[in-house]
Formats: C-alpha cells, structure tokens, sequence
C-alpha cells in the first residue's frame, strides 16, 4: 500500500486548472461579439458565464453569437442564462445565435430552444478530433450537419432553393 501513495499523492496535486471550463469573449470592442465556451457549462461555471452574459447584454451590440462547439455539457442552470440573454437581446433587435454539437445541441433541440434561438449544429469535439482516414473512399466529415432549422408547423418541412449542400426549410 505504501508504494501506490506516492503516485496517488501526485494525481491528487496535480493542477486541475486544464479541466476548468473556459470562457472567452472574442474582440469586445466590436458590435458583434462571439462568445466562445469549452468544458463544461454546469452550476460550477453558471455566475461567471451569467455575469459575462449580463455584462455583453448591457452593451449596445448587433449580435452574439454563444460558440458551444467545444463544449461537452449544458445543464438547465444555463439554459435558463440562455433563455434570459435571448430576452434582452431580442427586446432590443440583437439576435442570440448558436453553435453547438453533442450533448448541448441535443438538450437545445429537447427543450425547444434551438426553436427559439438560431442553432447550427455541428460535429460534437469528440468525433471531430478523431484522426482522419485516407483512401480513395474515405469521405472527409464537415464540422457542420444539416440542420434545417425551425421548421413550420407542418409536420414535413417545404424545400425551398438552396445552395448545393445545404438543407433550407420553411
């Protein structure tokens, strides 16, 4: 038992720092701001990204844009901050807009908010830092799915002309 305390001892000091959820605030001198956030966004994060959000809402911008690509998890603490940010901004004419993938896109679609907010989706980071295969049919994955968006309350969305590649309902 005592041979494992030494490593056990290290595992525990180790700077824990690099698994502390970030948030960055992209060119704030700018009128549309990008927020861009990785780790996880749970109680333990849920001030400081509602102080940011408070503090980018009483600015006079055009837009924000929640970058949550990297991103592995949202909890209801900070969809409620999203559902706020979304009601400021709107009130007056700033659209929110987000990028998210994996868990956060899925709980975004369940709870009715991508309906709400312009959501792209994209590939979750776990699949995307997968290496690449090379070969003649090996198909290089796009970051971003097709999402066609909020659709009418028809329950099959109308195609509309569109760019080859991209899926537009209406």
């Amino acid at each position: 038992m005592s041979d494992l305390r030494g490593p056990l001892d290290q595992t525990w000091r180790r700077d824990l720092s690099e698994f502390r959820p970030q948030l960055e605030l992209s060119e704030p001198g700018h009128s549309h701001l990008v927020l861009r956030c990785a780790g996880e966004l749970d109680g333990a994060v849920a001030a400081e990204l509602g102080a940011m959000l408070d503090a980018i809402c009483d600015r006079e911008i055009a837009a924000l844009l929640l970058d949550f690509a990297d991103v592995e998890l949202i909890d209801a603490r900070v969809l409620a901050l999203i559902e706020s940010a979304r009601l400021r901004l709107e009130g007056r004419g700033a659209p929110l807009r987000i990028v998210a993938g994996g868990q956060p896109l899925k709980l975004l679609r369940l709870t009715g908010m991508a309906e709400k907010v312009a959501t792209l989706g994209c590939r979750a980071r776990s699949e995307r830092h997968q290496p690449r295969r090379v070969g003649a049919g090996a198909a290089a994955g796009n970051r971003f799915e097709q999402w066609p968006g909020p659709s009418s309350s028809s329950s099959s969305p109308t195609r509309t002309s569109a760019p080859p590649g991209a899926a537009v309902t209406r």
